[in-house]
């Protein structure tokens, strides 16, 4: 069943990424982020009422009258996102290395990383 959920969105290009036993991706109704149970394929949208299962899924994709994914929003990836956003941090600490700017970066860099240990990413 994870292979089949994960090409059709790709397929559909619909943005999602996978934490643990959950699938996250953007609603095909509000454009929102939505969760899949990556075992039975039941999903929910967390802003919107829609819900149900990989079926409905590719039956709204089939009705031409419903939205499709091509909506404003991307669903991005928590993890990736952080471990972007050190490096990014990294690097700029080291471009600035021996500037007035290098201590300010690092104070920032700290504060950033203590924010995301406390939200548990």
């Amino acid at each position: 069943m994870k292979f089949m959920i994960a090409s059709f969105l790709k397929e559909k290009g619909i943005s999602y990424y996978v934490l643990e036993e959950t699938l996250y991706f953007q609603c095909l109704f509000c454009y929102q982020k939505a969760e899949m149970d990556y075992y039975t394929s039941a999903w929910h949208c967390t802003k919107c009422p829609e819900n149900g299962t990989m079926f409905n899924l590719i039956q709204t994709t089939k009705d031409e009258s419903q939205p499709t994914a091509e909506g404003p929003k991307k669903i991005y990836n928590p993890k990736i996102e952080i471990y972007k956003i050190k490096k990014l941090f990294m690097l700029l600490i080291k471009e600035n290395e021996n500037t007035s700017s290098e201590k300010k970066l690092a104070q920032l860099f700290e504060k950033v990383l203590d924010l995301i240990e406390e939200v548990n990413l």
